[in-house]
């Protein structure tokens, strides 16, 4: 909480990171540079949050997944595969709401910034955990398999298996993978065009920590949003080390969906900080370029796609 407070309050206002061109040491320029990577700050703490809840797939939602239905056909599969719906969500989804969603959505008036996807994502967030919570009160209200023991159980434990099956875990994986859409994953929505020629354009889509920064500072952003995951994985393991004493090792005595609902609670409170923090945020228009964005250098694009149209004509 501490070190959120302090990235929130040290991004909003960035005049104390321009005080070191006073100096002379650096240049106003170099100065500035970093001022745009400060004034990100808030976002990279907001993220945090979001990371605790996505760890969920490797952590409580295969615990979760052990204590249900495991059953296909005579044999029991893992839990831990349903996280295979992570990547079956990003595959699917990701075309649609590019091709179909977002223009949609603006066609109706509805500007999709970058923030504004963060936004809904956190709140897909909020949802996800709703579900996961939901789904284990239901688990261990539809009773336990007889004679039947988990395969997570460890050597000599006995494990009940509820007979509400596995399956039912799919929504809140739905949820999470289209939760990470939304805040991590870039959209032709959001992408300005680099003109390339008069005729051509190439639409790249960047990320809100890699268009709001100078071209100089843009690995050292993409490392700290990349230290945001590891640092969400960290809030989760210790979020489960406070609450131990719901997560006992048979969820059947424990009360798992009140994890699941504290992190929604998280994830509400870093959602109206952003809402909060976001409002006075200004976006950066990127300078147009004529170099080609494959060689660096010359607009080699354009001129393939010329030739090309040479030779089909001739």
């Amino acid at each position: 909480v501490y070190g959120t407070l302090v990235l929130v309050t040290s991004g909003q206002d960035t005049s104390w990171v321009l005080q070191a061109a006073d100096a002379g040491q650096y240049s106003l320029g170099e100065v500035k540079e970093v001022a745009q990577v400060v004034r990100l700050a808030p976002y990279f703490s907001f993220l945090i949050v979001f990371w605790a809840v996505y760890a969920q797939q490797s952590m409580n939602f295969v615990m979760q997944g052990c204590q249900m239905d495991l059953r296909v056909g005579d044999a029991q599969i893992s839990s831990a595969m349903l996280s295979m719906f992570d990547a079956i969500v990003i595959l699917v989804f990701v075309p649609v709401f590019n091709s179909v969603l977002y223009p949609a959505v603006e066609s109706c008036g509805v500007k999709l910034t970058l923030l504004r996807k963060m936004g809904i994502g956190f709140v897909v967030a909020i949802a996800c955990m709703l579900v996961a919570g939901l789904t284990e009160s239901a688990r261990k209200d539809a009773g336990v398999l007889p004679d039947l023991n988990s395969n997570c159980a460890q050597p000599g434990e006995h494990l009940a298996m509820s007979q509400l099956s596995v399956w039912w875990q799919s929504p809140q994986y739905l949820l999470v993978g289209i939760a990470e859409i939304l805040v991590s994953i870039p959209c032709t929505t959001t992408s300005y065009a680099v003109q390339l020629s008069d005729t051509d354009q190439l639409c790249v889509a960047y990320d809100l920590f890699y268009s709001e920064v100078p071209e100089s500072m843009r690995s050292v952003c993409q490392a700290l949003n990349l230290l945001t995951t590891t640092l969400g994985s960290l809030v989760a393991g210790g979020t489960n080390s406070i609450f131990s004493f719901w997560i006992p090792s048979d969820l059947n005595t424990g009360h798992l969906e009140y994890v699941f609902y504290v992190f929604a609670a998280l994830v509400l409170v870093n959602l109206a900080g952003f809402m909060v923090v976001s409002q006075g945020f200004e976006y950066h228009q990127p300078a147009k370029t004529t170099l080609d964005l494959v060689s660096g250098f010359s607009p080699a694009l354009p001129r393939a796609n010329h030739h090309r149209r040479q030779s089909r004509q001739t």
